[in-house]
């Protein structure tokens, strides 16, 4: 996602805070009517009620965290639910679905066509619709049986009560082990969106449950209360996150490693203080900090596990790549690893207290985990500069992980691979390790991947040089390499994994806005994939070279992603399966959605999106 994107998703959000703000403000009644003043204060009747309106305002800010965690439930729910059935529909529907099947098909079909589609300030309306469902529930847990509208006192402690359980959210939603990796196939960063949705949820339930009791101590002329010790733990925690909010927006993009660093400080500081504000037992509260403090801890020593088991005896190799890459390469390898997944690198020589997360590129047993990464700023900055200095070199290394999963695409009738600069990374990874599946299981090797990988420069082609050299040497992959920059007609040869001048002939061959690859090998290739490269070849501008064996050619220009789906789905009958699987910048991930969108038919294939943003 790039940084408008992540500016307007900010905007969006905050101005639904605003609008939050002024309900909030308009609804409750004014400061004349606080305290009915019937009674006196220090009757015994006046306290006996005090004392059951109490015990009824606690029984009911309990009731509303309850009613809060079974909505936020029910939504997980729905999502492990549908995981599960996708699951058991693509293992055991056969081709000639029932009619009831596709009456479900149907209608599963044209909600995901305008599901997928990108909305201003939001990844997709998907997202959007969980966002209002989301709204809807705290608005609805807010207000309801508050009791004593009169009363901004028991406002404000309901509001509290909401941003105490929404602290015990956000922490579930950033677990790096959290369960519904398993249970609904999302791991935590596909999670990542709805932590930071719930955190500015929470940010803002705090600050008007500050707003309000400092209202109420004013109507009560009492600010002394607000100086007590409880309170001022309060107080603190109101500003640790405000401070998160701030580098939220501001820091974030410019300066990753900082912002994590006051995240988790802040954080921790967080619990803390929120704690002290709410000690007793009693008022429950404190269970919630409780919960949060645990799952949290637990995480972080399943973390640091990882980082010992991987530790001892290991060690990574650097090297240097052009256009700002670096190869890095870990000796020990692990038969739960797959590429295509990612983990946590740890440098100490590096970064002695950081780890920092990078898709797995390829996995082999013999030489190891492949980690390619682009230098950007701090630690892979640092990495690329120290592998310029000392190729080759070896440091002692760990990884925290793997984390995510690969989805079975080898049980997909066509796979679409589309790639923009080091998203190659994800898509890499997630190829090879559906073509080794493939090889293991020869009852679905029909299955027909074409990749496309989009980059600026050429020089970026040789990151991934082994990676593109398998791909390429497998009868069922179509691999086609786009460049957006200036392209010196040359090809990428699999004999040396290098670029090289070496064009063999002059015949052209006519295409769309960015010609196609010519791959060698075509004698291998099935007529299956042959037919597959003719539909999406059409006659216009631009040509390209046709070079030697087993080599594969840099097209000049962008991608036309609608027409290479299009083309596909369209050589496919409604009882195949399609799935896009696509990894790169906004712009890239936009254009891709939009065409998933637009390719989706009630008579056509199954047509699914795998996306993967640049979000970190």
């Amino acid at each position: 996602m790039d940084i408008f994107s992540s500016i307007t998703e900010y905007a969006c959000h905050l101005n639904f805070f605003l609008v939050f703000c002024s309900i909030s403000t308009f609804v409750i009644p004014s400061s004349k009517s606080i305290m009915s003043e019937n009674e006196p204060k220090d009757s015994p009747a006046a306290k006996a009620a005090k004392a059951a309106a109490k015990i009824l305002r606690r029984k009911r800010n309990r009731n509303a965290v309850k009613y809060f965690a079974a909505a936020m439930a029910a939504i997980m729910a729905l999502f492990i639910l549908s995981k599960w059935i996708r699951f058991l529909y693509i293992r055991y529907t056969p081709r000639n679905k029932p009619k009831a099947i596709k009456v479900l098909v149907t209608i599963t079909r044209s909600l995901r066509k305008v599901f997928i589609q990108k909305i201003w300030g939001f990844t997709s309306i998907g997202h959007s619709i969980i966002f209002l469902v989301y709204t809807a529930t705290i608005l609805a847990v807010t207000f309801k049986d508050v009791g004593g509208w009169p009363k901004y006192n028991n406002f404000a402690k309901r509001l509290g009560w909401v941003a105490a359980a929404h602290i015990t959210f956000i922490t579930f939603l950033a677990l790096k082990n959290t369960p519904l990796a398993f249970l609904t196939n999302y791991s935590y960063e596909s999670l990542r969106v709805f932590h930071k949705l719930a955190g500015y949820g929470t940010i803002l339930w705090s600050t008007l449950h500050a707003i309000f009791y400092i209202i109420y101590e004013a109507q009560s002329n009492s600010y002394d209360t607000l100086l007590e010790k409880h309170q001022i733990f309060g107080i603190v925690a109101g500003i640790a996150m405000l401070i998160i909010l701030f580098t939220s927006l501001f820091i974030y993009r410019m300066q990753y490693e900082i912002w994590y660093i006051v995240h988790i400080v802040m954080y921790l500081l967080i619990l803390i203080t929120v704690a002290m504000h709410r000690p007793k037992i009693s008022d429950h509260t404190v269970y919630m900090i409780f919960v949060a403090s645990a799952i949290w801890f637990f995480d972080r020593l399943l973390r640091l596990s990882y980082l010992c088991y991987y530790f001892f005896g290991n060690f990574v190799t650097l090297t240097p790549l052009p256009n700002g890459g670096t190869r890095v390469l870990m000796h020990r390898s692990s038969k739960f690893i797959e590429s295509g997944t990612h983990a946590f690198l740890w440098i100490p020589a590096i970064r002695a207290i950081e780890t920092h997360p990078f898709t797995i590129a390829s996995v082999d047993g013999a030489k190891g985990i492949g980690f390619v990464v682009a230098a950007c700023d701090g630690f892979t900055n640092d990495l690329h500069n120290l592998a310029i200095k000392n190729p080759g070199v070896k440091l002692r290394a760990s990884i925290d992980g793997p984390y995510g999963s690969v989805v079975e695409f080898s049980r997909y009738d066509k796979v679409i691979f589309i790639a923009g600069g080091s998203g190659g990374a994800f898509t890499f990874g997630t190829a090879i390790e559906t073509m080794h599946r493939l090889a293991k299981n020869t009852a679905v090797s029909n299955t027909v991947l074409e990749f496309i990988w989009v980059v600026r420069e050429e020089g970026t082609v040789s990151w991934f040089s082994n990676e593109l050299q398998e791909l390429n040497s497998s009868p069922n992959v179509i691999v086609r390499l786009f460049c957006t920059g200036n392209v010196a007609n040359k090809a990428f040869s699999g004999s040396d994994r290098t670029l090289s001048n070496s064009l063999s002939g002059k015949d052209n061959l006519s295409v769309k806005v960015s010609p196609v690859t010519v791959h060698g090998n075509n004698e291998h290739k099935p007529q299956e994939l042959e037919d597959l490269e003719k539909i999406t070849t059409t006659k216009e501008t631009n040509s390209i070279n046709r070079v030697e064996e087993n080599s594969l050619m840099i097209a000049s220009g962008r991608p036309d992603v609608l027409n290479i789906i299009q083309n596909v789905a369209q050589g496919c009958d409604d009882s195949q399966r399609v799935a896009v699987v696509a990894c790169g910048p906004g712009s890239l991930m936009k254009s891709t959605r939009s065409a998933v969108a637009k390719c989706i038919t009630i008579n056509g294939p199954g047509l699914e999106l795998h996306s993967e943003e640049f979000s970190w």
